[in-house]
């Protein structure tokens, strides 16, 4: 009889334990990996096929459900520091980046909850104000929403430039949110 009451309580003790340890030290950050991990670790891990290889960088293209996409690994320090999903599929209909920009905007939703809607116009006076699809694709509206988990920071955004199409979702490492940030501000730039 005792033995049995201290098997039952070993169980109990280890299913408090279980419940009290913070889900975020069994979840990943981006991909299956946490911040930090080595190029090594990530390429180790990544069963994509690698299409660049950087000092600083990893890309990679994959297929997610139905959408072609690169996905980016940054590194600093040897250090991964961020991730991209960059969605390459194109479309005829003009529409459809919108459609797709929203399911990924209610999928993100449906994981992180209610995002904060940061969309930017570019061009305060443009033609196409009562057109987002036009306007995101002559460059004049950038379409931007964000989550935050305790590890991430996620920012979905759909960009445009003489009606190409770029709809990206961003992870970046609290922890290395100014190194993160830096790079992307210089990558920014280029884009815009």
């Amino acid at each position: 009889m005792v033995g049995l009451i201290y098997i039952y309580s070993m169980k109990t003790l280890l299913f408090i334990l279980i419940l009290t340890v913070p889900a975020t030290s069994f979840s990943s950050d981006f991909r299956g990996l946490k911040w930090g991990v080595s190029k090594s670790e990530v390429k180790g891990t990544e069963k994509s096929k690698i299409i660049e290889e950087t000092e600083n960088q990893l890309v990679y293209k994959d297929t997610f459900i139905i959408y072609s996409v690169g996905v980016v690994y940054k590194f600093t320090g040897d250090k991964l520091i961020w991730g991209l999903y960059k969605f390459t599929n194109t479309y005829k209909d003009k529409d459809n980046y919108l459609k797709e920009f929203s399911n990924f905007d209610s999928a993100l939703t449906d994981k992180y909850g209610k995002s904060k809607n940061l969309d930017k116009w570019k061009n305060e006076n443009s033609k196409f104000k009562g057109n987002i699809i036009l306007a995101v694709g002559a460059g004049d509206l950038v379409l931007w929403r964000t989550w935050e988990t305790d590890t991430t920071l996620i920012k979905l955004t759909m960009y445009g430039h003489e009606e190409t199409f770029n709809i990206e979702t961003f992870y970046f490492s609290k922890k290395y949110k100014d190194k993160a940030s830096k790079l992307i501000q210089r990558m920014q730039q280029d884009q815009f």
